[in-house]
C-alpha cells in the first residue's frame, strides 16, 4: 500500500520509509508498497499519493485513508479537497 510522509519527527529516515519498512518486515510483498515521502502536511500527502497513485497501471479500487484518531476529520476533508476524482474513502 501507500506509505506518505517526509521526516518531521527527527527520524533517521522519512515516516514513509520507517513504515514501509514495518510494512515488509509484516509480510507486505515490496511490490505492494508504494513510498511518498517529500510531503510535509497533510495536503501534499494526499496531492503527491494521488500522482503516485494515478501514474501506476492498475486503476484504483479500493482506498483506505489512516490516520491519527485526533487528525481523522482533517485528514478526510483535505482528501476530498485534494483529491475530488476518488470517491470518499
Amino acid at each position: 500500500g501507500m506509505h506518505s510522509g517526509a521526516n518531521l519527527m527527527g527520524w533517521t529516515a522519512p515516516e514513509a520509509d520507517i513504515f514501509a519498512a514495518e510494512a515488509r518486515r509484516c509480510g507486505v510483498p515490496q511490490e505492494l508498497i508504494t513510498v511518498e515521502s517529500r510531503s510535509a502536511n497533510t495536503g501534499e500527502n494526499i496531492r503527491f499519493s494521488c500522482e503516485l497513485l494515478e501514474a501506476e497501471a492498475e486503476p484504483i479500487r479500493t482506498l483506505i485513508v489512516v490516520q491519527k484518531p485526533f487528525m481523522t476529520r482533517r485528514a478526510y476533508a483535505t482528501f476530498r479537497k485534494q483529491w475530488p476524482t476518488q470517491p470518499a474513502p
